[in-house]
């Protein structure tokens, strides 16, 4: 079984410390007194994660509930906000690829498959370089696979903010749009208001 429930945020460090080449999915909610609908979608996800990827070998699924959560840092939860749950992130080889807020299982599993996509090839390097160091091979060639597994890293990450960058874009103008519809509407509705009292 690869999913775990966490109530230290030291716990979540050591997981990644000891299993460097994981993909990690936080899942970060609350258990109760809370929105139904925050419920509803935490327990769907849970329930989801369990049944159909619980035998993804190359990834570990945690879940915090907020509740209960013991914070040193802050490092993983600073962005949380109550209207944000529950939220999603992803890290690989400690950092942060990618993060979902208000998320339904379908967008969560729909990002994760784009990211084990993008990791395959990590994975295969990981996969190569464990098993030369099983081996004994020679250290050069261990130096080559992860310098090029640290090239495939960045290119990944670079990618991944790229996307990030074009989505806040996308949010800022949908926002923008509906500000000036606003704006519009209330206009409107104030000339009606003149017109009639007219």
């Amino acid at each position: 079984m690869n999913f775990y429930k966490i109530e230290k945020e030291s716990y979540i460090n050591e997981l990644m410390i000891n299993n460097p080449d994981k993909l990690f999915v936080l899942i970060f909610s609350l258990d109760s007194n809370f929105d139904k609908n925050v419920l509803n979608n935490t327990f769907i996800i849970k329930k989801n994660i369990k049944k159909n990827l619980s035998n993804e070998n190359n990834t570990i699924f945690l879940y915090v509930n907020l509740q209960r959560y013991i914070i040193k840092e802050n490092k993983y939860s600073h962005s949380i906000k109550q209207n944000s749950l529950p939220y999603v992130s992803f890290y690989y080889k400690n950092n942060e690829l990618a993060r979902i807020t208000e998320t339904e299982y379908s967008v969560l599993n729909d990002t994760y498959y784009k990211l084990l996509e993008n990791l395959e090839e990590h994975f295969k390097l990981s996969n190569k370089n464990s098993e030369m160091s099983n081996d004994t091979k020679n250290d050069n060639n261990n130096e080559e696979v992860n310098e090029k597994h640290d090239e495939n890293m960045d290119e990944l990450t670079d990618k991944i903010r790229q996307q990030r960058k074009l989505e806040e874009i996308e949010k800022l103008k949908q926002q923008y749009l509906i500000n000036e519809l606003t704006k519009l509407q209330r206009a409107k509705e104030i000339q009606e208001k003149q017109e009639n009292n007219n």
